[in-house]
C-alpha cells in the first residue's frame, strides 16, 4: 500500500517518463540509419540517436561501437 505523503511524488515522476515505440529493422539498415543521423550532427549521444531514430539503446551502442571501430565515426570527450 503506497501512503498519501508518498504517492505524489512517485506520481509526479511516472507522470514524466517518455514512451516510445521502437522501430524493428535489419541491422544493415538500421547502421546505415545512424551513420546518416551521426553525419547530420556536430556531436551526439547514443541516447539521442536510440530516442530519435526510435531504435533500441542496447542495438545503438554496439551499432556504434562497430562504426567507431571502421573509424567512420569518432569519440569526442
Amino acid at each position: 500500500m503506497i501512503r498519501p505523503k508518498v504517492a505524489a511524488p512517485i506520481l509526479e515522476k511516472t507522470a514524466k517518463i517518455k514512451v516510445v515505440k521502437l522501430r524493428d529493422m535489419p541491422k544493415q539498415k538500421a547502421k546505415q540509419e545512424i551513420l546518416d543521423y551521426i553525419k547530420k550532427k556536430d556531436v551526439t549521444y547514443t541516447s539521442n540517436i536510440a530516442d530519435n531514430l526510435r531504435l533500441d539503446y542496447k542495438l545503438v551502442v554496439k551499432i556504434v561501437r562497430e562504426l567507431w571501430g571502421e573509424k567512420k565515426v569518432e569519440e569526442v570527450r
